[in-house]
């Protein structure tokens, strides 16, 4: 069995798992408005995080080819 606390400690991965509680605690509370916010920014985030991993691979293929 995996155990996944170290990867909750990285601070983007708590950014996300904060933003996705705050949209559900907004949702159930009767703000969609606010809950909408939320999930567009959370979106916006997760893009952003795929991105960085993305370039990272690159990076590290060019990198390998390289050596």
């Amino acid at each position: 069995m995996m155990n996944n606390a170290s990867s909750i400690r990285k601070p983007g991965l708590a950014a996300i798992i904060d933003a996705c509680a705050a949209r559900d605690r907004a949702w159930r509370k009767g703000y969609a408005t606010t809950a909408y916010l939320l999930d567009v920014a959370l979106r916006a985030t997760l893009e952003r995080r795929r991105t960085a991993q993305a370039v990272r691979r690159v990076l590290a293929r060019r990198a390998a080819l390289h050596r």
